[in-house]
């Protein structure tokens, strides 16, 4: 069995991500093959065809345990069983950097995210995020816009979503975007959906910059597990004042920053013994 087609065959058989997560740690991909073994022949016509729809579509599929499933995501304690993806799965393999934030953010915030991804593009980073209106559409199309690699990764199935990246075949088709779904295929979106996303959004990254957040909501919960998985995390501060979930983070461990160039200075040091101090240029974000 290719991977999609154990993907598909994993979520009929197993149901729900723990027992199959379990399954997969205990005894490798190959279990599903020998579970799919013992299911009536319509049932395996039905799931290989499920398979191949998704394979013509372009979509493929990394199980944990395979050769080719992301090491970062070792650091989740209870990493996706299954992920579904369509485009470059390669960017997987650069250095990355999270943003999230509102979907209803300021002017001033939305500015942000897209010239913070600008920047980080012009270092060789990834962008990742997810795939909401505001902070995620902004800082993604700013990394497309600059050149740079994007990874969506999807609150639902991934052929459930409606992508906010315009153009995406052409966007495909140059290697700049991956998309991914640990959930399957069709499963529409919910709010403990959008929580699990955002654990994989923080594990995926070196850092996580968390541009608006609130004193409750998603933003605030990633950037909370971020730093519970020991992810650097970083929130903005503005000249109008700081965003109060920003301020809770800043607070619990968060560094705060004012401009994309302190971001990109602090991603470049991450591999040195000790963190920098807050760097000097603290300025105004507008560029």
């Amino acid at each position: 069995m290719d991977s999609v087609q154990r993907a598909v065959a994993a979520w009929h058989i197993w149901r729900t991500p723990a027992p199959l997560l379990r399954a997969l740690r205990d005894d490798g991909p190959g279990v599903v093959d020998e579970a799919c073994a013992g299911l009536d022949d319509a049932v395996q016509r039905d799931l290989l065809q499920s398979a191949t729809h998704l394979e013509e579509a372009g979509i493929g599929a990394l199980i944990f345990g395979g050769d080719d499933y992301p090491e970062l995501l070792n650091a989740l304690r209870s990493p996706p069983a299954i992920l579904m993806s369509a485009g470059n799965t390669a960017l997987l393999h650069r250095p990355a950097v999270g943003i999230c934030g509102s979907r209803s953010a300021s002017a001033e915030g939305l500015s942000a995210a897209r010239s913070l991804a600008q920047a980080l593009a012009g270092k060789g980073y990834v962008t990742v995020a997810g795939n909401a209106i505001g902070v995620d559409a902004e800082a993604q199309q700013g990394a497309l816009e600059a050149g740079g690699g994007v990874i969506t990764v999807l609150p639902e199935g991934i052929t459930h979503a409606r992508l906010r990246h315009g153009d995406e075949d052409g966007i495909s088709e140059s290697g700049q975007l991956l998309v991914l779904s640990q959930f399957p295929p069709g499963q529409p979106w919910s709010v403990g959906g959008a929580m699990a996303r955002n654990g994989l959004i923080a594990a995926l990254t070196q850092a996580l910059v968390v541009i608006e957040a609130s004193e409750r909501g998603g933003t605030l919960a990633a950037g909370e597990t971020a730093l519970a998985m020991g992810r650097p995390v970083l929130a903005l501060e503005f000249d109008a004042g700081t965003p109060l979930g920003n301020a809770m983070l800043i607070k619990k461990g968060a560094l705060p920053v004012r401009t994309p160039r302190a971001v990109t200075n602090f991603v470049e040091t991450l591999s040195t013994a000790s963190p920098p101090e807050a760097p000097e240029d603290q300025l105004s974000l507008t560029l």
